[in-house]
């Protein structure tokens, strides 16, 4: 195929004096002109060519890249448009990393242009996960870095929606069935119950500025979020005393975080420390419930410039709790780590996490070790203008003594979980440089103690890429 540029102005070609031209090029002649002409500072003609060529063909990503970069150049409006363009034309097409890359860059610089200081992040972080070599990787996120300072006011947003045939898990009040012989009360809470968990959550954190050492910078974080419950139509029929926004629960929270990178030769090179005290207050049944404080640091154990990463994540928390629990404190520490995979059709990602935890409270139901991994693949290919995520999950929970109420279970309890999960993240779309997702997870449980088995679906809404 070839295409007609018209009214080409061939400056440098014809001494200086300017001329129209109509000049007839293949597609890859006029790209090539296209890319000389931007380099050796010539912007219009870039622009007049491959605007050509997109009005022929409004998918051709080389043109859409060098449109963007041509419009920037020349101070109009429309470079950050083009090319998030060229990035949705580039996904659906499968091209190389290098050229995805390429592209990621060029919208950051028009969205820094724009002064879209979120936005800018959220392509450098697209970049940066697509950059050729340890040298580029550095610089990009030595780049990113210095976006993020400028942003004071942070937020993040999600909403989980599950589906569940045990609305209460397995309540809190006990009951033991021995022969068919019931001991002890029995509430409408007592048994599972079908119906729907919704969770939501709201956080900010508002960045103080950096340390005179120029090595640390300190955020606040605040955030709201509540867990609200209800039954299904049959479930409220066949109950009507249970009303299920008795289990409602709301909390809220504030946090100091500080960010700091270490000195020392270990340490060069290796990222930020970051040591968050968080204080949070839960509301129950329409009463305070369970205050607590946190405190939890996150150690990155390789250098940033490299491909992987590893971590490692320490929390400390105490709440104070109702009897008969009173004062539980509990510590968990994981290993966290991605990698790039080689998969047939693309060069993917997999992470990692492991680790475990303890409880330990004034009561047996309130003490008990836990374990749990996880594996995550992204495959390295997007589907039309879906980036996807899969997941798989193990748990594992296990109480010395169990206490159901009236009477203590023989051999404690131990709780075994697996769950899947898809995330699907809509790279078409962006709500203030963040991308909407959308994720399924299917969640299953099994317990020496019958009550506690479940079988959940949930649907989770979010925005990724939180800054």
């Amino acid at each position: 195929m070839r295409w007609l540029v018209a009214g080409v102005v061939a400056l440098g070609v014809l001494g200086g004096a300017a001329a129209a031209q109509t000049l007839t090029l293949t597609r890859d002649e006029a790209i090539a002109l296209a890319r000389r002409a931007f380099l050796t500072g010539e912007p219009a003609l870039t622009y007049a060519i491959t605007s050509k060529i997109a009005e022929g063909d409004p998918a051709d990503v080389e043109a859409l890249l060098l449109l963007s970069a041509s419009t920037l150049a020349l101070g109009q409006e429309g470079a950050l448009a083009f090319g998030k363009r060229a990035w949705t034309a580039a996904q659906r097409a499968g091209r190389p990393d290098a050229l995805r890359y390429e592209i990621a860059q060029a919208v950051a610089r028009a969205a820094w242009a724009a002064d879209k200081k979120r936005v800018t992040a959220f392509w450098l972080d697209r970049s940066l996960g697509l950059a050729p070599d340890p040298a580029t990787r550095a610089d990009v996120a030595a780049n990113l870095g210095r976006v993020r300072s400028e942003i004071k006011l942070t937020f993040g947003a999600n909403l989980q929606v599950s589906p569940t045939d045990n609305v209460n898990r397995g309540a809190n009040t006990g009951l033991l069935v021995v022969q068919d012989t019931v001991f002890g009360s029995i509430s409408g809470w007592s048994v599972a119950h079908a119906g729907v968990v919704t969770t939501g959550a709201l956080d900010a954190s508002y960045t103080l500025g950096v340390t005179a050492s120029g090595k640390a910078r300190n955020s606040l974080g605040f955030g709201v979020a509540a867990t609200l419950h209800s039954l299904t139509r049959s479930e409220a029929a066949n109950n009507p005393a249970l009303d299920a926004s008795d289990l409602d629960m709301y909390t809220g929270h504030l946090s100091w975080t500080q960010e700091r990178y270490l000195d020392g030769a270990l340490f060069e090179g290796v990222g930020p420390v970051r040591l968050t005290l968080a204080a949070s207050q839960n509301w129950y049944d329409g009463q305070p419930y369970s205050p607590g404080l946190r405190a939890e640091v996150d150690l990155p154990l390789r250098r940033a410039d490299r491909v992987d990463a590893l971590s490692l994540n320490a929390t400390l928390e105490r709440q104070w709790q109702d009897e008969p629990s009173g004062v539980v404190d509990g510590a968990s520490l994981h290993l966290r780590g991605e990698a790039p995979v080689s998969l047939p059709w693309a060069t993917g990602k997999i992470g990692y996490a492991f680790g475990g935890s303890v409880l330990r409270g004034g009561w047996a139901n309130a003490t008990y070790d836990s374990l749990d991994a996880t594996v995550t693949l992204d495959p390295g290919v997007a589907i039309g203008p879906v980036q996807s995520r899969f997941g798989l999950g193990m748990t594992w929970r296990d109480y010395d003594a169990y206490s159901l109420g009236f009477a203590n279970v023989t051999k404690g309890r131990t709780d075994r979980g697996l769950w899947v999960r898809a995330d699907f993240g809509l790279q078409d779309l962006a709500v203030a440089g963040l991308t909407p997702t959308l994720s399924v997870m299917r969640q299953m449980s099994w317990s020496n103690i019958s009550k506690y088995e479940t079988v959940a679906t949930s649907v989770y809404l979010g925005l990724a890429a939180d800054f």
